[in-house]
């Protein structure tokens, strides 16, 4: 992420917190549009679907309800190559997939997104990847998301199931153009740890690739698990900080076949909610452990990972 955009969403989220808390006292006596009819405090709960960072929360919209949402997803930092004749500091890594959708609420437990994807990236000097400058049109995907278990007043716990196929023209790792195919299986929970306060969400992830290369028709087959938690604390009324760590493990075979690596990786989250119907979320994770498949050197993947991971999303619901 270059510092042009890590300034801008600093700026941004410094605005949204100071405007908060120069209108938070005004706010303290009165009941605002997202209490629960019944419930004395205006802060009972929250929609969790996009409060936990790069985690998904369980909540869906309601039946007929759509929403827009759009975002930028980086990763940076892998192992590079500075040549002989180089300056130091030449080589870089830098992918951003942007992303537009549109979500539906089917029934009040059961919605479909559909989304687009444009993938841009700078690669010089990495290990065994091409040195790329572009940025291309990447595919779709449909999502389709089941509440099996709603937050309540009586019941804290929710759960949710979600499957995602997608279709994508850019090979995630190097870069390089190919057809392939994913689908990513996430088992959703989250909690209400504190009424008004403290909320919990995990995620379970499973997600197979295939794909062939549009030069020499290779064919590559991959996979990986995830599993991430996530805590997000009411800070103010519209504004919640969170942390979130997410442990992976990467595979080649699409049934997690032949070990590749695996990293740990901890960072903070930011959700803020203008209005029942808008909403901004952000989020950073770096890798702080890894273990790369045969190397005994370097206590990080960043081969088979990156070091740095940042998200800013935004939605709207009409």
């Amino acid at each position: 992420m270059s510092r042009t955009m890590v300034a801008g969403c600093a700026l941004i989220i410094a605005t949204v917190w100071a405007t908060q808390a120069a209108a938070g006292a005004s706010r303290l006596g009165r009941s605002d549009d997202f209490s629960l009819p019944e419930e004395k405090s205006s802060r009972f709960e929250a929609d969790t679907a996009d409060l936990f960072g790069f985690s998904d929360g369980t909540d869906t919209n309601d039946a007929g309800e759509r929403e827009f949402q759009g975002g930028i997803d980086t990763r940076f930092g892998k192992r590079v190559l500075n040549p002989q004749n180089d300056p130091p500091g030449k080589g870089r890594y830098r992918v951003a997939l942007t992303s537009l959708g549109v979500q539906y609420g089917v029934t009040d437990n059961f919605s479909i997104e559909t989304s687009f994807f444009l993938d841009s990236r700078v690669i010089n000097h990495v290990p065994d990847v091409d040195n790329v400058s572009r940025s291309l049109f990447n595919g779709a995907s449909v999502q389709f998301k089941y509440r099996l278990l709603e937050r309540t007043r009586e019941n804290r716990f929710g759960l949710s199931v979600q499957f995602e196929p997608k279709f994508f023209r850019v090979n995630d790792a190097d870069g390089r153009r190919q057809d392939g195919f994913g689908g990513e299986t996430t088992v959703q929970w989250d909690a209400r740890l504190i009424d008004s306060l403290l909320w919990y969400g995990g995620n379970l992830t499973f997600g197979p690739q295939v794909g062939r290369f549009k030069n020499g028709g290779q064919f590559q087959r991959q996979s990986d698990i995830s599993l991430s938690q996530a805590l997000s604390v009411r800070a103010l009324d519209n504004t919640y900080l969170g942390v979130e760590a997410r442990y992976a493990r990467g595979y080649d075979g699409i049934a997690l076949k032949t070990f590749q690596g695996q990293a740990l990786s901890i960072g903070p989250t930011f959700f803020y909610r203008f209005s029942r119907r808008l909403f901004i979320a952000a989020a950073y994770q770096v890798q702080v452990w890894g273990h790369e498949k045969g190397d005994q050197t370097h206590s990080l993947d960043i081969n088979n990972f990156e070091r740095h991971y940042a998200r800013i999303k935004f939605g709207m619901n009409f």
